[in-house]
């Protein structure tokens, strides 16, 4: 009984150690800014580092109904987005709960492991809470031709992510307004205007998003980005 009971703890540390390696592939990599809400180690024998974000600022629990291929209804949780981590990081990370926070991530492809999530973190730290430098970026504004509409939304940048397997695209989400549950996903075509994106989101400031909405474009030609959404401006918004 003794040998059995010994191999089967063995067992469960040696999974427990390889749990970060079975993890396979890259889908995406980014970052998501927020409130850590929740961090905690999960599990009976084998523990697993578990933790949630409320995107933004002052934001609360949301889903998103899609339909699927079959047409069938899927709600999706969009907020907490929730993420895992290995347990090695767990003091550091207890230390940030209940601040703002950025972190780095990568998603696999394939989760062959115990955590509860495909989202593996790799970086945590505290929002800046400073304007980035400069104060605006620009790129070439998109073609206008069979353009929707094209404006300007005011808000924070809470995800910013290369995604994709052989082509990768560069994605935001943007929360609009101050605060609140009003999440828009946008596109960027241009990695320096990404990189800044990424300032932004870890300054947690507010930020105009200059845009064009293709519209109809986006579905003629082709275009891998997630949205018809392009966004070529990001300028700073002073608060009061």
């Amino acid at each position: 009984m003794k040998s059995v009971l010994s191999f089967l703890i063995g067992l469960c540390l040696l999974v427990t150690s390889a749990t970060p390696a079975l993890s396979v592939g890259k889908y995406s990599e980014g970052y998501r800014m927020g409130l850590l809400s929740k961090y905690s180690d999960k599990g009976y024998l084998i523990k697993t580092g578990e933790g949630e974000i409320m995107l933004g600022r002052d934001s609360s629990a949301a889903t998103e109904s899609f339909t699927d291929k079959e047409g069938k209804t899927i709600d999706a949780t969009i907020n907490p987005w929730r993420f895992s981590a290995s347990r090695s990081k767990s003091d550091e990370i207890m230390k940030y709960v209940g601040e703002y926070v950025w972190v780095k991530y990568r998603e696999e492809m394939i989760n062959m492991s115990f955590k509860d999530t495909d989202y593996r973190l790799q970086e945590i730290d505290f929002v800046t809470r400073k304007d980035p430098n400069p104060l605006s970026y620009e790129i070439k504004k998109p073609s206008g031709f069979l353009a929707k509409s094209e404006g300007m939304r005011a808000g924070r940048i809470v995800k910013a992510s290369r995604k994709g397997n052989l082509i990768k695209t560069w994605e935001v989400i943007v929360q609009l307004g101050n605060a609140g549950n009003q999440f828009v996903p946008m596109s960027i075509s241009d990695e320096s205007l990404f990189n800044y994106a990424i300032q932004c989101l870890k300054s947690g400031r507010l930020v105009k998003v200059f845009y064009v909405d293709k519209g109809v474009a986006a579905k003629i030609f082709v275009n891998m980005e997630d949205t018809p959404y392009r966004v070529y401006k990001l300028e700073v918004v002073r608060d009061l």
